[in-house]
């Protein structure tokens, strides 16, 4: 594989991957969706649901069906709200959020009523989480920027194609990005790349020299230089600790 040359297919491939077999699911495949959830990253919506219809989740509790995936969106309820929480929703807003569903939860009465509420409370979830953290950026043409960012890790962003983007003066628009979000565009880029990179080394099956390549790194070396400085170990280290710490529930085939 060059690379190189697919870098902006392999980026936007991690971004829309929903390659969940059905099988027993992993603890990390588990936590996937939550964590973009948190991020009030839509994909997060797209994967659990395709994990909830297909099946997957029939290593059944209960011999009622419609039972069974009411004790099933009681999990979800909770891991949704504490989620959100650890990414900044007061609690009490998370908890009645998740209150709000089991009660409806409570009142379905088919299977396929009960994937539709969860897909719709993992939607609010998300959404909430979004708005909470694009309020911390006010300005449009900040959130044209950020947006911009995060679909363009793979390439390489500079401060004069985001005033193109935005369609403000470059020095202007370096002022007015670090006035709010607290950041230089260039942190904020590294800093985004690194959160992607974070979830790539975890999830995805790509080795360190393609990750590099794939969010725009010069070298494998920088890029490691890089990721040692956020997260205090080597990429590879930290997929071996990841890896230990949450083990395979059942083999992949």
């Amino acid at each position: 594989m060059e690379v190189v040359n697919t870098r902006k297919i392999s980026y936007q491939a991690y971004l829309e991957r929903e390659g969940l077999r059905p099988r027993r699911i992993r603890y990390d495949e588990q936590s996937r969706p939550f964590e973009l959830m948190r991020s009030g990253d839509l994909e997060g919506v797209k994967i659990t649901d395709r994990v909830w219809r297909s099946g997957v989740l029939d290593g059944r509790i209960l011999t009622d069906d419609v039972r069974n995936y009411q004790y099933l969106m009681g999990g979800a309820a909770t891991l949704c709200a504490r989620y959100a929480i650890e990414g900044g929703m007061e609690q009490e807003r998370a908890y009645e959020i998740s209150d709000l569903y089991l009660k409806r939860a409570d009142q379905c009465h088919t299977k396929a009523e009960l994937l539709d509420l969860h897909q719709d409370m993992f939607t609010f979830y998300t959404m909430e989480m979004r708005h909470m953290i694009e309020s911390q950026v006010s300005s449009r043409p900040i959130l044209v920027c950020t947006e911009y960012i995060y679909d363009h890790l793979h390439e390489k962003i500079t401060l004069t194609k985001l005033a193109k983007v935005a369609g403000l003066n470059a020095s202007y628009l370096s002022v007015v990005f670090k006035k709010e979000t607290g950041k230089t565009v260039s942190a904020y880029i590294e800093e985004k790349r690194m959160e992607a990179a974070k979830n790539m080394v975890k999830y995805s099956q790509y080795n360190m020299a393609e990750i590099a390549s794939v969010l725009n790194y010069s070298s494998q070396s920088h890029f490691t230089a890089v990721f040692r400085k956020y997260f205090h170990d080597t990429p590879a280290q930290f997929r071996q600790k990841f890896h230990r710490a949450h083990p395979v529930l059942e083999p992949r085939e």
